[in-house]
């Protein structure tokens, strides 16, 4: 019995085949850091940031920001522990037990996060970008006045937009008591998930900035070499397929049966 063998011209053809991959994912990666990522790699679409005063690009798909107005009850210890969210979750606060301390005659506070105009506020520092909204936390005692300070620390969680034509280093928290100056907070980025955070001790503005990211440099020649890698790849990819096609032919024209009589 004659063992089965695959057909020089099928190898042949799978080796051209993994060339051209390897070349378009080649291709891929010089033209977009994005794309060098395996092809089965899914990444879900990102949800579109709700601005005050939107771009011009996107002034016809924005939906406005929402605010959040969040009621604490108070013990003899203050409030409780919480997590206080914009239902378009792009602020979260997470308090610890007593952020509102007992006051005498105060059977609750309440919480407002207010979504606010960057440009009607100070100019970030140098160095840094304004990146979204900036959001006003305020707090008071029922009955009673305004909160001043917070009795423990809470945690600010500030979404930030995530733009193909915004590209940054990172982002910072920064942080006003009143709106006309701002101070960088000790902060915690999370890009993947395009959120930064940080520990605030009373109620204020919050706005995310981002340190921009310096134009690339001018190719000096890698551009260059990379090109001609993926044209030697294509070129002998074309050339395996060419051999495959070839032996396929000359296989079948030599088979029992093909010949003439």
């Amino acid at each position: 019995m004659r063992s089965k063998r695959l057909p020089v011209w099928l190898g042949v053809s799978a080796v051209a085949a993994i060339g051209l991959y390897v070349a378009g994912a080649a291709l891929s990666g010089s033209l977009s850091p994005l794309a060098r990522r395996p092809l089965l790699d899914g990444v879900g679409p990102a949800i579109p940031y709700r601005w005050v005063d939107p771009p011009p690009l996107l002034e016809n798909s924005n939906q406005s920001p929402t605010f959040g107005t969040f009621g604490l009850p108070l013990g003899p210890d203050g409030s409780a522990a919480d997590v206080l969210a914009t239902r378009d979750l792009q602020v979260t606060l997470v308090t610890v037990r007593a952020m509102i301390p007992a006051r005498p005659g105060a059977q609750r506070a309440t919480v407002a996060i207010d979504p606010l105009d960057p440009a009607d506020h100070a100019p970030v520092p140098e160095g840094l970008a304004a990146a979204g909204n900036v959001y006003r936390i305020r707090a008071a005692y029922d009955p009673g006045g305004p909160v001043r300070r917070f009795g423990a620390e809470a945690t600010a969680i500030l979404v930030y937009p995530s733009l193909p034509t915004i590209h940054s280093e990172g982002h910072e928290m920064l942080f006003s008591p009143d709106g006309r100056s701002w101070e960088t907070l000790a902060s915690r980025d999370a890009p993947q998930l395009a959120q930064v955070e940080a520990v605030i001790d009373a109620p204020g503005y919050l706005l995310a900035a981002g340190r921009p990211k310096p134009p690339p440099a001018p190719d000096t020649g890698g551009g260059s070499s990379n090109t001609l890698l993926i044209v030697g790849i294509g070129a002998l990819s074309v050339l395996l397929l060419g051999a495959g096609i070839f032996l396929r032919v000359r296989a079948a024209r030599s088979s029992p049966g093909r010949g003439g009589r």
